[in-house]
């Protein structure tokens, strides 16, 4: 039954694509659809499970909404993945109890907002940079305060993995029927456009990359083989169409990912062949059997993109970054301002590197913004079973802080990828919770007063 409702599903998102693209309209109702039904549930849940599949799904469709052309503003599905958690959390802990490492993450930022408010003269003028750059760290922090108390069955994660893949399904397929209905593509040694969908690139790729991710995290832990040859058939398909973007990023995000997930269960033999065989078995059929045909596709072009060494302006950006720090080490230049201070040539470019934004906008703020988001993502290791959950944990957490690396905090699944970390740190055995010296480590006082405790569902 499960397996026909998936296959349904699949099916719907496949058509849901191409009918967005073809109208802005269409695509605004299902924003409006997706928001109203995410609240709903997010109201009417027994548990927080409920809660967690609302949101990934959510979250998951914001590049599918920017390429569609939705009338819905820039940064809608961040904001909405805060109000919704925020609105559970009401819900579920209602004694909202503090949470260290987050407050000091998001109160780092106080001072910035100051400054920018001063530099751009006005909360007014001021209000869009603010909100481009500060909502992907206010949803990091709320998405690891809220994940932490949860304690989920992978039986109940797997359903938020499938609600994030399907929305890439139907980017997928744009992407796929506008290559072919192209004709002729240019290609060159950079991103394409057109295989793009007619979108970002970056963000496409990424998406896509995250979808890889998500399906490889499905056939690892599935135990029907019909569903598990879907999941890898998807994996491959949306491995393929990030690969077309010809935008690295999104590829490097999935197979670094992949990478440290294969490490974290090296040396367990059961949690090897469950995932480490199936992520090769992905990646093999990818880079052995499909990029050689992609490759002859572009013309050559796709090798050609990956031997350069262009970083599109990045490299340029990241050494303003930092030259900003070291004239403003203090307080920085502001949240927002760094690109109206940098170089002629790159002026007006919004920072790539999230690392080298904060510290250039907020100074020595901005190192202890960086101190607390490396808290927050060693905090799940230290939480986590040894294992497929550590695993899962490395694979999310490397896909996030990779993401940073040439594209900020663009996208809402940056930030919600480490609460699906902290998420699976808490993640409890199937049939029971595992016993001590089974492979558990002892829970860190220091972390739970980090606002990253073990608490049982409520």
């Amino acid at each position: 039954m499960l397996r026909r409702y998936l296959l349904i599903a699949v099916a719907a998102h496949v058509v849901l694509g191409p009918v967005l693209r073809w109208s802005s309209i269409a695509s605004t109702v299902y924003v409006g659809a997706t928001l109203l039904a995410a609240l709903v549930v997010v109201l009417t849940a027994r548990d927080i499970d409920g809660v967690t599949v609302a949101v990934a799904y959510t979250v998951a469709t914001e590049v599918l909404w920017r390429m569609t052309d939705a009338q819905f503003f820039f940064e809608g599905a961040k904001y909405a993945m805060v109000a919704l958690l925020i609105i559970a959390s009401f819900r579920f802990f209602p004694g909202w109890r503090p949470a260290v490492v987050p407050a000091v993450f998001l109160a780092s930022f106080a001072a910035g907002v100051v400054l920018s408010v001063q530099h751009f003269g006005g909360i007014v003028a001021a209000r869009q940079p603010i909100s481009f750059n500060l909502a992907g760290p206010m949803g990091l922090a709320v998405a690891v305060w809220f994940f932490s108390q949860a304690r989920p069955t992978l039986a109940r994660f797997r359903m938020a993995m499938w609600a994030m893949a399907l929305p890439m399904v139907s980017v997928a397929t744009i992407t796929l029927v506008n290559t072919i209905s192209a004709g002729s593509i240019t290609f060159q040694t950079q991103s394409n456009l057109t295989t793009s969908g007619g979108f970002s690139p970056n963000e496409v790729s990424s998406a896509l990359g995250f979808g890889v991710l998500a399906c490889v995290v499905l056939t690892a832990t599935e135990h029907d083989f019909w569903l598990r040859l879907l999941e890898i058939g998807l994996a491959c398909w949306l491995f393929v169409e990030a690969v077309l973007t010809l935008s690295r990023g999104g590829v490097a995000n999935v197979v670094v990912a992949l990478l440290l997930a294969l490490v974290m269960v090296a040396g367990r033999a059961r949690d090897l062949t469950r995932f480490a065989l199936l992520a090769a078995v992905v990646l093999l059929a990818c880079g052995a059997l499909l990029l050689p045909s992609i490759n002859a596709f572009t013309g050559g072009h796709l090798l050609a993109r990956y031997q350069s060494s262009s970083t599109s302006s990045r490299d340029r950006i990241v050494r303003s970054d930092l030259d900003l720090f070291q004239t403003h080490p203090l307080l920085g230049v502001g949240i927002g301002v760094s690109r109206e201070m940098r170089p002629a040539r790159i002026t007006h470019q919004e920072a790539h590197t999230e690392y080298t934004r904060l510290l250039a906008e907020q100074g020595l703020f901005g190192v202890v913004a960086l101190v607390a988001m490396l808290v927050m993502v060693i905090a799940p290791f230290r939480r986590a079973r040894r294992g497929l959950p550590r695993a899962l944990v490395a694979a999310f957490v490397g896909w996030s802080l990779v993401e940073m690396t040439h594209s900020a905090t663009r996208l809402a699944l940056t930030s919600f990828s480490i609460g699906l970390a902290v998420l699976v740190a808490g993640m409890v055995a199937e049939q029971q919770p595992p016993r001590p010296g089974e492979g558990e480590e002892p829970v860190d006082q220091r972390a739970a007063g980090a606002g990253l405790p073990h608490q049982e569902q409520r």
